[in-house]
This record gives C-alpha cells, sequence and structure tokens, in this order.
C-alpha cells in the first residue's frame, strides 16, 4: 500500500526544518558575523544587553573568525536540538526572529546562554543551551552570537 500524500509530507518537514536552520545558520555564523546587521539596541533584558557589551568588546581577529566559522555544525546540531525541545516543528510553525548571546568558558562549554526576548520560547531556548559544549575557544569568556530568522507558515 502507497503512503498518502500527506504522510510523506508531515515526514520531511523535519528535515526540511532543519536544511532551513542549518542553511541560516550557515549564513550567520561562517563569518562570525549574522547575516543580517543585528540590532544592538536596549532590548530591556539587562542579562543580555550586558553580554551584547562584552560580545561588541570581542575583538575580530582571524583565529576568532576561524573558530565560529568551525562551531557552525554544532551550534546547528544544539540549536535544532533547543528548537526541537521548546516549540513545535512542522508546516504550521511559528517564531519570532531571536538573537541569542552565548557565553563560553575555556572548555568551551555554555555557561550563559541569554536572548534578545523574554518569550516562553526564549527562555526555554537559554535554559537548553546552558551547559552544552564546543570545542575549546581561542581565549575565554568566549561570546558567540546566534540569530534564528523568524519564521510562520508564509516564511516570514
Amino acid at each position: 500500500m502507497k503512503t498518502p500524500i500527506v504522510e510523506r509530507v508531515q515526514r520531511i518537514d523535519a528535515p526540511f526544518f532543519g536544511a532551513i536552520i542549518a542553511s541560516s545558520l550557515l549564513l550567520s555564523c561562517a563569518t562570525g558575523k549574522p547575516a543580517q546587521a543585528p540590532s544592538f539596541g536596549p532590548s530591556g533584558r539587562v542579562e543580555y544587553d550586558a553580554l551584547v557589551d562584552l560580545f561588541k568588546q570581542q575583538t575580530t581577529t582571524p583565529e576568532v573568525v576561524g573558530y565560529t566559522s568551525r562551531g557552525v555544525e554544532q551550534t546547528s546540531t544544539n540549536l535544532m536540538h533547543a528548537m526541537m525541545s521548546c516549540t513545535a516543528v512542522g508546516p504550521d510553525a511559528v517564531w519570532p526572529q531571536m538573537m541569542i548571546i552565548l557565553k563560553v568558558n575555556e572548555r568551551g562549554v555554555v555557561e550563559e546562554a541569554r536572548a534578545d526576548s523574554s518569550s516562553p520560547l526564549a527562555i526555554c531556548v537559554e535554559k537548553l543551551w546552558v551547559g552544552m559544549s564546543y570545542d575549546p575557544p581561542p581565549f575565554a569568556p568566549f561570546y558567540k552570537l546566534i540569530t534564528l530568522d523568524a519564521h510562520s507558515q508564509r516564511g516570514v
């Protein structure tokens, strides 16, 4: 018996979602800077704003760009894990654009994660990111900026 087309479409939603996230992260992280110029105005969240200030003070050297580029695959994996744990994934999934700053220690472990929003999704992603691992950074603390593009059924 053939699988109905509706059932086949539902089975590819998660891999399709993963491809979208991965390609977005490749654009955002490959150069160590987000694909779109981030807005670093005050977010209203003191913890996030404090990490943004530290991120902006972090020197961008070839070593920093190389480290960030090498971490794209791990960042994509971590983001997929967090998103799949925090929200429904599928064709009707909706989430706002979000920026997240990670504070990574000398062992490569995320000690702190702060999003520019206090939505339930942002809070969930923050909690899940703490404790995730990367390769040890060139110096510590190391600050990583993650940009999650907005998504809706219409692709906004």
